[in-house]
């Protein structure tokens, strides 16, 4: 690629980069779970053909909130959220740490089993019917990042 082409730019450099899926995927559930729905819907529209399954984004998307439960339980006990999130094992990634205090404040409990339902029901429509499933997680998206919005700003 970069031998043979003498007009190798940035923004070339920078699509063959980004076309990493987990990547792309962990970004979608990030800016889905801080409210930004443009940016994850956007995100999903551009790797879902080159996507494998959906099934995994689902996947991804329960374990983000089996995490963040996972945490509040502890929380619970702990009352230090630092502590909590210091000492969990595996531990959590230090550039992802702040994240995940930020997703500690904007979930409780209550919504966390209601996404972790959804979540299941979504995954058992998208294996069931093949042809809808894009649709299907482009609604879930919007309106788990809308509800995620809608926290952060009351």
């Amino acid at each position: 690629f970069l031998t043979n082409n003498k007009d190798v730019t940035k923004e070339m450099i920078f699509t063959v980069v980004s076309r990493n899926n987990d990547i792309s995927l962990n970004k979608v559930v990030e800016n889905c779970s801080n409210g930004n729905p443009r940016e994850a819907l956007t995100i999903f529209e551009n790797i879902y053909e080159n996507q494998t399954t959906s099934i995994t984004l689902i996947r991804m998307f329960v374990n983000h909130f089996k995490l963040i439960e996972k945490i509040l339980l502890l929380f619970e006990n702990n009352k230090d959220l630092n502590n909590v999130i210091e000492t969990m094992k595996p531990p959590i990634f230090f550039k992802k740490k702040e994240f995940v205090i930020f997703q500690c404040k904007v979930w409780n409990l209550k919504l966390i089993n209601i996404m972790l339902t959804r979540l299941i029901k979504l995954e058992l429509k998208c294996k069931l019917n093949h042809m809808t499933e894009k649709t299907l997680l482009s609604h879930f998206i919007l309106s788990t990042s809308v509800l995620a919005k809608n926290r952060i700003s009351s």
